[in-house]
């Protein structure tokens, strides 16, 4: 099944994704440009590849708290205008906001860098960020491990 295989998805207003779900696949979502509500129970650990690509009425998004993973070009050209990941998230790949082009902050929730995997390209296109984190630790795992675009600033909750 690739992106956008159905005539039904690009007229979709609101998604309501039920208890007992745990991930979301691979372009589920891709495509449902008509797309502004999306309700997600806590269930939800694992975020797929373009998941959420080109949903471009979607501004903002409220993440599962027991999230763990979010995969590459997840929410890719959406209209993002900030986003918090939570504090459970230990692996994000390459790009999951690439050409987000109305994102202009984002939250890190997470406390403690141990276990922590991000791709070097997580802020791929996006200038003028503002990132939040939650401490110092994980500003400086951030400033060390990431490709910062220009004018990208870091800021300490």
């Amino acid at each position: 099944m690739g992106m956008s295989d159905t005539c039904i998805i690009p007229y979709v207003s609101e998604i309501i994704i039920c208890d007992g779900i745990t991930s979301i696949g691979d372009y589920a979502f891709a495509g449902a440009s008509s797309l502004t509500k999306i309700t997600m129970t806590n269930d939800i650990t694992k975020i797929g590849f373009g998941a959420f690509f080109y949903n471009i009425s979607l501004s903002n998004i409220k993440l599962s708290n027991k999230l763990t993973s979010i995969n590459a070009s997840s929410f890719g050209s959406s209209n993002l205008e900030s986003i918090s990941i939570p504090r459970n998230v230990t692996n994000i790949d390459s790009g999951p906001f690439i050409e987000c082009q109305k994102l202009s902050n984002i939250t890190f929730l997470i406390e403690d860098t141990n276990n922590l995997n991000i791709s070097r390209d997580i802020f791929h296109y996006l200038p003028n960020i503002t990132i939040y984190v939650k401490n110092e630790q994980v500003k400086k795992f951030i400033e060390e491990n990431c490709n910062m675009p220009d004018g990208a600033i870091i800021k300490i909750l």
